[in-house]
């Protein structure tokens, strides 16, 4: 018994002595928070912040300390706190855990008061553009200059500060915020080698015309040699297709035409240095005096056969740049100086020319300009030239300094734009006939506000309030010269189609056009503002009376709410969707459920999840329920307009913008924000610790084993080896069995399988997120982790969750970047595309045209707006 006692009395101790360490520790931790102070900037307080400051007690030895932002305009970068000053004063927080063992003993959290910005000033961000240097913030005063920052880069060489494509002028008054960013060159040899230099060139081998200009990659392989880095040709043509000496013949290099100058640029590497060329050249024919530059000395061609015109180059120089004055041959071509070594590879860029249904993309050197590609037809538009971030481009006049993409612009042909006249008052109304029995005659006054296909037009009154359909059967003429917004008079028989009231055999004169359509009818949801655009909003009860529809091809549904049409169109190679579809009987009601409300200009709608988007009958029967059209039930309602997200904190540079300056902006914070400094074994244990456990890619929960690169460290490149973002905790044999193969196909938990990985479901969205961070991020291929069409869907197939939204506020905190596509999910489909490939809601296009027309409008991703 006395044993008995003695061991309780040792546990009771233990216990007692245990629990003292541990409030020992927690109290010491209690002790470090309180003593925690901030160091401000000349007069501010953390009642009055206008920049960024420091906290003096960042870290301590004696516990975990993990800083944590609560705002979207403080960010904590190692000891500084990084300020965004909004538009609005407001409160902000800070939240700092000490932790023992990966257990919280203790949290305090900081306030301050961030000071709105002064509209008289603008934000200047700095962008160094390497790692190792964060970028810079500065305010200025309206109309100020700034100086030019003072920064050197170890092996580089400063190309200079740009913004957008354009050398920044430091001279310029600044007026709105804009983004500098430094472009970078590595500092390599200029020094030629020692080898005698003799590059031969003999055109007369060749055997094919060419009717058409060559492009770029062909006159490269006709100029090809070991020196050889790239070429820019314009009008350069194998052998002549029409007129001259020479016509029809092969065996010579043509340039430019009677209108047209040619011109080609050859460029060597940088230790090439040629002194001479020796060209043997004719002119078109003896009637013309054609004339030649070679690096801008002018020689004088004749048609002399076998003739050679000698260039001795004032400077020895690694570019040759031959122009012609209207058209020239060049038969052969012979380089003399110095190379062989001692030079480095010029670097090279791709320049993607974007023309929304194809791209074209072009190599050109750095610091060069890029000529243009040719320029594909587009049936009822003329080309009317370039724009880099919704901005003009002169190529004539821009040389490229890094990669980019420009996007063609484009302008209807010969289309007059709608003046919107007024129309004149009306007296023949829809509403006066509207409620006729079937077979009366019937006449009316009304705009053309849409056209579907061959057999039906939409007419309204002028308040928009009433509407119906013109029906044309077999037997009646379609009016083809009829377009929306014509002014019309209609003679016809009132009838109806399975409860859809129409007029029949209708006689349309044409009054006026131009005029003005409807004002749209509003869909109003009630407590919704205007900065809660972007987040998703679950329309439920939104019933749509079905309209004649043709859904033999696209499966294109015409659908009325209230008076108002309403276009929905899918893609026929998803079927399941496609059969409910055609179950929809007209005059029938349909129930849209699982939409949300985008911010782009006017309102798009999209599906939130393919699993919760549905369209299903609401009666049950191809019978209606009310004869006729039916007014919207439910919590209805949009105000319809153009609307803005008011971006704060890290994304405050998204703010109103659109379109693919916004997807340039997007993949510009991706690209150069935060640092890229190695992710440690301690912040990799500490980022991806959740609810106090380890939580491990691929397995879930259970101990650390070792860092895993998703996007292996094997197919970086040059890249950094250890983002943040791209390493997750893993167990160590599942880490090893993935190795470096790409990820594929596959369902419940992971597996290795062929030379492929499975994540395992509850992995792959957590998977596709990073992929596709690192893809935008470092401009890498996808190639050897997997394809594209797999990683949207694995995004769409498993939802961000908590474990990640914290994930990445961790890593903000530590390295000052975040991965856009967990805080706002929808941002894939901006880059990417609307939906992921290869599922059965495959390229789902939501259509609404809320103006009664058959005329729609998309972005490149097809993503469909209300008008």
């Amino acid at each position: 018994m006395r044993k008995i006692h003695s061991i309780l009395v040792t546990i009771i101790g233990l216990v007692f002595l245990v629990g003292c360490l541990g409030d020992t520790s927690k109290k010491g931790a209690e002790k470090f928070l309180e003593e925690i102070s901030f160091t401000y900037v000349g007069t501010d307080n953390k009642d009055n912040v206008t920049s960024n400051f420091t906290i003096s007690s960042y870290q301590t030895d004696k516990f975990d300390i993990t800083w944590e932002s609560l705002s979207d305009y403080l960010k904590v970068l190692e000891q500084e706190v990084i300020v965004t000053r909004p538009t609005e004063t407001q409160e902000a927080k800070l939240k700092v855990i000490a932790s023992e063992n990966e257990k919280e003993l203790v949290s305090k959290e900081f306030s301050f008061t961030i000071i709105k910005r002064d509209e008289n000033k603008v934000f200047v961000t700095i962008n160094y553009n390497f790692e190792g240097k964060a970028n810079e913030v500065k305010e200025i005063t309206k109309g100020d200059v700034i100086s030019e920052p003072a920064v050197t880069r170890e092996g580089y060489t400063l190309d200079g500060w740009f913004n957008g494509l354009r050398k920044f002028d430091f001279s310029a008054p600044i007026q709105s915020d804009i983004t500098l960013k430094a472009i970078w060159s590595k500092v390599g040899t200029e020094e030629p080698g020692d080898e005698s230099l003799s590059i031969k060139y003999d055109f007369t081998t060749l055997e094919r015309i060419s009717t058409t200009a060559l492009p770029n990659e062909q006159v490269f392989s006709i100029f090809s040699n070991d020196q050889l880095v790239s070429v820019e040709a314009d009008k350069v043509y194998e052998g002549n297709e029409t007129g001259g000496s020479y016509e029809n013949q092969a065996g010579f290099i043509k340039m430019g035409s009677s209108s047209v100058n040619g011109s080609l640029t050859l460029n060597y590497q940088t230790g090439t240095k040629v002194s001479k060329v020796v060209i043997y050249a004719e002119k078109w024919s003896e009637a013309k005096t054609d004339t030649m530059t070679i690096n801008g000395q002018s020689i004088t061609l004749t048609s002399v056969v076998g003739a050679s015109h000698v260039v001795e180059l004032t400077t020895p120089t690694n570019v040759v740049e031959i122009q012609t004055q209207g058209r020239a041959f060049i038969f052969k071509m012979e380089l003399e100086g110095l190379g062989g070594g001692g030079g480095s590879t010029a670097e090279e860029l791709d320049v993607t020319f974007d023309f929304e249904s194809s791209q074209v993309v072009k190599k050109v050197i750095k610091g060069q300009k890029v000529t243009q590609p040719t320029i594909p037809s587009n049936p009822g538009y003329k080309f009317v030239g370039w724009t880099y971030n919704n901005e003009p481009v002169d190529l004539l006049t821009t040389p490229i300094y890094e990669s980019v993409t420009l996007k063609a612009k484009w302008e209807k042909d010969g289309e007059v734009e709608n003046p919107g006249i007024e129309l004149p008052e009306i007296t023949k109304t829809i509403a006066s006939i509207i409620n006729s029995a079937a077979g009366t005659s019937v006449e009316v006054e009304a705009v053309v506000t849409g056209i579907i296909g061959t057999k039906y037009i939409i007419i309204s009154d002028k308040d928009g309030e009433q509407a119906t359909y013109l029906y044309y059967g077999k037997q009646d003429s379609f009016p083809s010269s009829v377009v929306v917004g014509d002014y019309i008079n209609v003679k016809g028989t009132m009838g109806a189609y399975e409860g859809l009231i129409q007029i029949v055999t209708p006689t349309v004169t044409q009054i006026g056009g131009g005029y003005k359509i409807p004002t749209p009818f509003k869909l109003e949801i009630p407590n919704i503002k205007e900065k809660d655009q972007g987040k998703r909003v679950t329309l439920e009860g939104l019933k749509l009376e079905v309209l004649p529809s043709d859904m033999s091809k696209n499966f294109t549904l015409y659908l009325k709410l209230g008076t108002q049409e309403i276009q929905v169109r899918i893609e026929n190679d998803f079927s399941t969707w496609a059969q409910k579809i055609r179950l929809a009987g007209v005059g029938g009601e349909l129930n849209l459920n699982g939409i949300h409300v985008g911010w782009h200009k006017g309102l798009q709608f999209m599906p939130i999840n393919p699993s919760v988007m549905e369209i299903t009958k609401a009666n049950g029967t191809d019978e209606p329920e009310v004869p006729g059209p039916t007014e919207p039930e439910g919590p209805i309602e949009i105000p319809s307009g153009d609307y803005n997200v008011d971006f704060n904190g890290y994304y405050r540079s998204l703010t109103n913008l659109t379109d693919q300056k916004f997807s340039n902006e997007l993949r510009s914070i991706i690209k150069t924000t935060g640092s890229t400094s190695e992710g440690k074994t301690d912040q990799v244990k500490e980022v991806d610790k959740y609810n106090g456990k380890n939580y491990n890619i691929y397995d879930g929960y259970g101990p650390y084993g070792n860092r895993e690169h998703v996007w292996p460290k094997s197919h970086l490149g040059n890249n950094p080896k250890f983002d943040l973002h791209n390493l997750r905790a893993a167990e160590v044999d599942t880490n090893s069995k993935r190795g470096n193969d790409p990820f594929g196909e596959g369902s419940g938990e992971w597996k290795s399988s062929g030379g492929k990985f499975y994540p395992g479901d509850e992995h792959v969205g957590d998977v596709a997120r990073i992929v596709l961070y690192i893809h935008v991020k470092y401009n890498l291929s996808l190639a050897p982790v997997g394809n594209l069409s797999m990683f949207l869907k694995w995004h769409e197939q498993d939802p961000v969750n908590d474990f990640e939204r914290s994930r990445n506020g961790k890593i903000e905190s530590i390295k000052g970047s975040r991965n856009p596509f967990i805080d706002y999910p929808v941002f894939v489909d901006y880059l990417f595309g609307t939906v992921a490939r290869g599922t059965m809601f495959e390229e789902v296009l939501y259509e609404v045209s809320i103006l009664l027309t058959e005329n729609y409008y998309h972005n490149e991703k097809r993503e469909y707006f209300l008008a």
